[in-house]
């Protein structure tokens, strides 16, 4: 049937359908969401991703016990020694020392004064910065936690003093055949973490993300060699010095 011209025929608008947002979409849109609420309450921030990085190395750890292989601290047997023998300096050392001089160190000397210098600029260029992250992250790994030159505390001297006394250098450092090596991927996410937290929200985080990490690992050793103590030793109260000391133990 023919439409009559006097008919006005109008069309009715075609609504877009919204398309839900692909996986993607919706992860940056959780990093745009974190990244906001991180600069909002940057030492919460600062907090959590530590806690995540620890539970990462923590894993890395599991896995090389598993394949035999010492993915830790070359040297993180001479901090339970320490603790037997001086618990509360152990401790200062692991949770302020050290990070306070590490973080100085391999953080705002190698990845933020050296890359400025003339002589890297010279030999490095427009590498430079990118070069000094590495070698802070790398370095911090191996330098730090890759080998350990020392012999065990029981050979030493006086094993009841520290590393620096009269008479335990000669007898604390081991020839290279007996040095301890470790191949440190948990020392490696460390440093990428503690570098990633003073490039984007200066030393304090880094060194606070850094001694952070220390006293968690602290606490997690703690709790399982509390556990095998009291598991070995029924009855008896679990001390410092006892549970350190058998913790020595079950390592001979």
């Amino acid at each position: 049937m023919p439409i009559s011209p006097d008919v006005n025929i109008t069309k009715t608008p075609i609504q877009e359908v919204q398309q839900p947002a692909d996986f993607r979409e919706r992860i940056s849109g959780y990093i745009d969401g974190y990244e906001q609420w991180a600069e909002a309450h940057p030492f919460m921030a600062t907090t959590a991703e530590t806690v995540a990085s620890f539970a990462a190395k923590r894993a890395v750890i599991w896995t090389g016990k598993k394949l035999g292989v010492n993915f830790g601290n070359a040297h993180a047997r001479h901090h339970v020694d320490g603790g037997e023998v001086n618990p509360i300096a152990a401790i200062a050392q692991s949770v302020v020392v050290a990070p306070v001089t590490e973080e100085l160190f391999f953080r705002k000397f190698l990845t933020d004064t050296l890359p400025n210098t003339e002589v890297a600029q010279k030999h490095l260029g427009e590498n430079a910065q990118k070069i000094c992250n590495i070698v802070s992250s790398v370095g911090f790994a191996l330098l730090g936690h890759g080998f350990d030159p020392i012999r065990e505390r029981s050979e030493w001297h006086s094993p009841e003093k520290g590393l620096y006394n009269k008479g335990n250098i000669s007898s604390a450092v081991a020839p290279p055949r007996e040095w301890q090596f470790a191949l440190p991927l948990g020392s490696l996410i460390g440093g990428e973490q503690y570098r990633r937290m003073y490039q984007k929200r200066g030393i304090k985080h880094a060194v606070g993300s850094h001694a952070l990490n220390n006293a968690l690992t602290i606490a997690w050793e703690g709790g399982f060699a509390t556990r095998d103590f009291r598991r070995d030793n029924p009855g008896k109260k679990p001390t410092l010095k006892r549970v350190i000391g058998h913790a020595r133990s079950k390592r001979k």
